[in-house]
């Protein structure tokens, strides 16, 4: 590898340690976990945050990108290997769609794939942009910033200068709690940038005219592959010398527990630096409770039930009165068992006790298999939990 770049230059050296990961075929998170560099680290040195790393990090990362062989393989059980797919399909949805909503519940990893999806579709600095949201109050609260203020600190991250030569990209990241002013800006910046592309992630489906939606699903709880061996590999990677295996019976409990959700399964890894796996399956509450000392997240996105309770936020008093009557429900029901399950008063009609269900479904409360023309319906282990810690709410008519 020649090392005779210019790395005086932030912008340059961010430009060569991305072509290099692309020949590589690694992530971000395949490059940290091989370089000993947090990703958030390589996440600001590459939007150019970081313009002069330490001596250490850029020898670290020079390292572990030093390879003689070409693509090195791939480490089972990384978020390479388990989200490959959903990168490669949201880069092809951005060849000819212009905005590209990324949805599903917190902590699955909607961040993740549309940050790695940014790099790749627009891999110079100055082509792509990055605003993350989720620090704003909720746009119905009297905090709340005027649609203008949202609008010039989002303008202040765009990528260049509008009408360039080069497509441009822009990441609207964490936004569940600021649906109609990211219509009204995506609408906005989209006719004022003919040649942008905008991504959003959100945890409540947006409907933007001519969005294509992609839904981030929880990775499998079944068998030894998916949850189970990304769990195992975060393990590894923060309790060093502990082993498990994939098909443990307390493995694949925990992942079920916790529904899948990559976010819960690295809490859960961190949290086995000081309790055994064995305690962890036993006390479910425990679980629920899991919290971890990432600061670089949000507040919300730093535990199980801050996170849940985030999402519980987004609802109205009936929508927050139905998922309560849910519970009650078992793992899969039916939309009639729905009907039979609604304590009275919590709608006045099957019509509005349709449109609350297809709320709680867009704001990722509520699951949904689809077989056909045949839909069932569920609530993750991790809602149910936080559900049964509060009181349920008198809905308002």
């Amino acid at each position: 590898m020649d090392r005779a770049v210019p790395w005086g230059n932030g912008a340059a050296f961010a430009a060569f340690i991305m072509r290099r990961r692309g020949h590589l075929g690694w992530t971000q998170e395949e490059l940290s976990e091989r370089s000993g560099v947090s990703v958030r680290t390589i996440r600001n040195i590459e939007t150019g945050k970081v313009g002069s790393p330490r001596r250490s990090s850029l020898a670290m990362l020079l390292a572990a990108l030093d390879k003689k062989g070409g693509q090195q393989p791939s480490v089972p059980g990384s978020a390479q290997v388990l989200r490959e797919h959903d990168v490669n399909t949201l880069v092809h949805a951005l060849r000819s769609r212009r905005l590209v909503v990324v949805t599903g519940p917190g902590g699955v990893g909607k961040s993740r794939l549309a940050l790695e999806t940014a790099y790749r579709a627009a891999p110079l600095p100055d082509d792509r942009g990055v605003a993350d949201l989720g620090q704003l109050p909720p746009e119905d609260s009297p905090a709340a910033p005027s649609f203008q203020e949202v609008a010039d600190d989002v303008g202040r991250r765009l990528p260049g200068p509008p009408y360039g030569t080069r497509p441009e990209l822009l990441v609207l990241d964490n936004v569940e709690h600021l649906p109609v002013t990211v219509t009204r800006l995506s609408a906005r910046l989209l006719n004022d940038r003919p040649r942008l592309r905008v991504v959003v992630t959100t945890r409540r489906r947006l409907t933007v005219g001519g969005a294509w939606t992609w839904e981030v699903q929880p990775l499998s709880t079944d068998g030894p592959g998916g949850a189970a061996a990304f769990f195992v590999h975060r393990v590894r990677e923060v309790c060093h010398g502990l082993s498990l295996d994939p098909g443990g019976q307390d493995v694949l409990a925990l992942c079920r527990m916790l529904d899948g959700i990559p976010g819960y399964l690295e809490l859960a890894a961190e949290r086995l630096r000081s309790l055994p796996l064995a305690a962890l399956v036993a006390d479910g509450a425990a679980l629920a409770g899991l919290t971890g000392s990432d600061l670089s997240l949000l507040p919300h996105q730093r535990g199980v039930l801050p996170s849940v309770r985030w999402s519980l936020g987004l609802l109205d008093p009936a929508q927050r009165a139905l998922l309560h009557d849910l519970v009650k429900l078992p793992p899969r029901f039916t939309l009639q068992d729905v009907r039979h399950a609604t304590a009275p008063g919590t709608v006045t009609s099957d019509i509005e006790l349709l449109d609350a269900l297809s709320r709680l479904v867009d704001c990722s409360l509520v699951q949904v298999v689809r077989d056909g023309d045949r839909y069932k319906y569920g609530l993750m282990s991790t809602v149910r939990s936080a559900l049964t810690r509060e009181r349920r709410p008198a809905p308002a008519h």
